[in-house]
């Protein structure tokens, strides 16, 4: 699987422009001619045309791993997808992915990520943007409603840690991964 994401298209845009991905013509891309490199650009909107597999050899127990990759699916969630995968092989639940901010006032930070199946809930973590990170329970979000949360009560102009994880009963799965958020002035 081809993942460069650096072509010129045929309709002089940049973006994913080989077999196994592309770019939906509504998507907003810097203009390009064939006499330039684009910019690489893993983002939302490079997607998946088919469903794929591959296999890499994890490093610590050189043992032999199969990925899955969904048709239709972002670039960039493929790959937090991945990172999660990597780095909490033999989680027992489903980890969130998908996890973005919608809106950011001064005081407030709205999450949100895709459902998935088979859990109770979510859990959404909120640390201030320091070193080590202090964790507080933000919220949680049932399954059976929309995935996303707002956190309120927020100092302005200040960055925070977010991250989500699901949950059922005590169990619950490794963290998706971490955003950086600042809220505004």
């Amino acid at each position: 699987m081809t993942t460069c994401c650096n072509k010129c298209g045929s309709n002089g845009k940049c973006g994913c422009n080989d077999s196994v991905l592309h770019i939906p013509l509504t998507c907003p891309t810097p203009q390009c001619d064939n006499t330039n490199d684009c910019p690489e650009t893993f983002s939302e909107c490079c997607v998946v045309n088919d469903r794929d597999t591959f296999g890499f050899i994890d490093p610590e127990s050189n043992n032999p791993i199969s990925f899955v990759i969904n048709e239709n699916e972002k670039l960039c969630d493929t790959l937090q997808r991945l990172l999660i995968y990597i780095n909490c092989k033999g989680a027992v639940l489903p980890f969130p992915y998908g996890v973005k901010s919608n809106t950011i006032t001064s005081t407030t930070i709205n999450v949100s990520w895709y459902q998935l199946i088979d859990v109770e809930g979510y859990k959404v973590y909120i640390s201030p943007a320091t070193n080590p990170a202090t964790w507080t329970l933000a919220g949680t979000v049932a399954n059976n409603t929309t995935p996303n949360l707002t956190i309120t009560g927020l100092t302005p102009n200040t960055s925070y840690y977010v991250y989500v994880q699901t949950y059922i009963d005590d169990v619950v799965s490794c963290p998706s991964v971490t955003l950086i958020l600042t809220t505004k002035l």
